[in-house]
């Protein structure tokens, strides 16, 4: 026989319930982890005392935690979002290429993200929630697929004691990034059951990518876990050529990521002069920056070599990152 879906709110005061902790994390907490399991008992003596509530009764707050169950108490799954936030854009990674990559929303769009923690705290496999949407301004937003690390993952299925922090990504007009949303969770096959939760996305943190006109010596770190760049203009030195100028660009990269990566050059690096662009020389020498694969922990330096007319005084060295991404120092 089917048996509905119910939600119990155990409350923001079992959160370390489920944010994964191990035994090991408990040791570490120290009384910290005490208190936690004193509010879990209340919250089960709770649940006990009261029947418990179907879902679409409340809108909660956000990082409030509701306990998903089966009515005879076969599958149980704590869930709560946390840490929304809105974002230009989303860096992302090719790892088998060693690669860095980033996506875009829509025009006028922008990506907004929030945690996701769940835990299975029953004694049978359960699935996590299946649809997350985010509503804002009369629309609702599903959950869309992108090659974001510990992206959400519907129907995920966790075992007893297991559980996972990942992200569901929304593409939200930027007009509505300032307001406050709600997010909707469902879970269960048949007959499914939403909890609700309040998002104030002018609370949201932002994460900007200002990577322009950045003073030499000023190192840029981006990436995911695993690919993952640290590059930095070190300094800039010009030689008179007659009718032109040799401009030698002191470039620094370090792999600080955990796979092996590209060089953070291969897409090309470019020098604005007089506001004109220039490619760098061909030629080699000792100095020359070598653009080569990189394992985690080395780095290269070297300097990048550009012709200029004698008149144009040297701007702007310019990396690109991805096809979406530069980052550029200003050299002056």
């Amino acid at each position: 026989m089917h048996r509905r879906q119910y939600l119990v709110t155990t409350g923001i005061g079992t959160v370390s319930a489920l944010a994964g902790c191990t035994a090991t994390d408990a040791d570490d907490a120290g009384s910290d982890a005490d208190d936690g399991d004193d509010t879990e008992d209340h919250a089960d003596e709770s649940a006990d005392e009261q029947p418990p509530a179907e879902l679409d009764q409340e809108t909660l707050e956000l990082g409030e935690a509701v306990l998903f169950y089966t009515e005879d108490g076969s599958q149980e799954l704590a869930f709560r979002p946390i840490d929304p936030a809105v974002r230009p854009l989303l860096v992302t990674d090719r790892p088998e290429q060693g690669l860095l990559a980033t996506e875009t929303p829509s025009e006028d769009a922008d990506y907004v993200t929030v945690a996701l923690e769940a835990e299975n705290v029953g004694d049978s496999a359960v699935d996590v929630p299946s649809t997350i949407e985010l509503h804002a301004g009369g629309s609702s937003h599903s959950h869309v697929r992108t090659a974001l690390t510990d992206e959400y993952e519907p129907f995920r299925e966790l075992e007893p004691g297991e559980s996972t922090v990942q992200y569901a990504v929304f593409e939200v007009p930027t007009a509505d990034t300032d307001a406050e949303v709600r997010l909707t969770a469902e879970w269960g096959a048949r007959e499914p059951v939403a909890a609700e939760w309040a998002v104030d996305l002018a609370e949201a943190r932002r994460l900007e990518f200002d990577l322009e006109e950045l003073p030499m010596g000023e190192v840029v770190t981006i990436g995911t876990d695993e690919v993952r760049f640290a590059v930095e203009v070190q300094s800039v030195r010009e030689e008179d050529d007659g009718d032109e100028t040799s401009v030698f660009v002191a470039f620094r990269a370090e792999n600080v990521g955990s796979t092996t990566v590209l060089d953070p050059t291969i897409r090309g690096v470019t020098l604005v002069a007089a506001g004109q662009t220039f490619d760098p020389e061909t030629d080699g020498g000792d100095d020359a920056y070598d653009a080569d694969e990189l394992e985690p922990g080395d780095s290269e330096r070297g300097e990048f070599h550009f012709r200029v007319p004698a008149s144009a005084d040297p701007e702007t060295f310019r990396l690109a990152l991805t096809p979406e991404l530069d980052a550029s120092w200003t050299l002056r």
